[in-house]
């Protein structure tokens, strides 16, 4: 086994052991391991981790990236609301919006 496959066990190990750990986010977890969110993700959803974690941990894993996406997609949509005014036309219809 080379140095680039002990360092990606390595890698995946810790983001997946972290992300049990703590509740945080993935740029949490980049920002404590020194490393971009999209590695994170790349580590989170990594087949190795099926070999290194048992599957309910696996499960634990992609059920909380699911939570959190879900999350991050309601946020984004107040925070778009709150910044966008929508243009309607005469009759009602949505016609496009304005950054506020």
């Amino acid at each position: 086994m080379g140095i680039y496959e002990e360092r990606k066990i390595n890698n995946v190990s810790t983001a997946i052991s972290l992300f049990l750990k703590k509740d945080c986010y993935i740029e949490e977890i980049a920002k404590i391991m020194e490393v971009s969110s999209s590695s994170v993700q790349r580590y989170l959803n990594d087949p190795i981790a099926t070999l290194l974690f048992s599957k309910e941990e696996i499960e634990k894993v992609q059920n909380k990236l699911a939570k959190n996406k879900e999350r991050g997609v309601k946020k984004g949509g107040i925070t778009s609301q709150l910044k966008n005014q929508y243009v309607k036309t005469r009759y009602g219809r949505f016609n496009g919006c304005k950054k506020i």
